[in-house]
């Protein structure tokens, strides 16, 4: 029996949500269990099974993701905030009248 991770689209236009898995001997029998499993109560547009050997998995390096922040600062507000204010510009007051 191999493998096989379900995902499914529960209306168009939405991404694709990950169920769960299955075990199967096949596919045709694979997508027949994940319907009865996961989507037997559920409305979907369309399921898909996928052999676990095909799907693709990438794990963040903590390190690398620090690194990643650190050189894009430039996307975050406070980088805009900072260099605001370090050229002198002063955010009008607010008032309630």
């Amino acid at each position: 029996m191999r493998a096989y991770e379900v995902f499914a689209r529960f209306h168009r236009g939405e991404p694709l949500r990950h169920l769960g898995s299955v075990r199967s001997v096949d596919g045709e029998a694979a997508l027949e269990a994940a319907v009865s499993i996961y989507l037997r109560r559920d409305a979907f547009e369309r399921v898909w099974v996928v052999e676990r050997g095909g799907v693709s998995e990438m794990v963040t390096d903590e390190e690398r993701e620090k690194r990643r922040m650190a050189e894009t600062e430039y996307r975050r507000p406070s980088y805009f905030t900072r260099r605001l204010a370090s050229s002198g510009y002063r955010a009008a007051k607010l008032t309630l009248e």
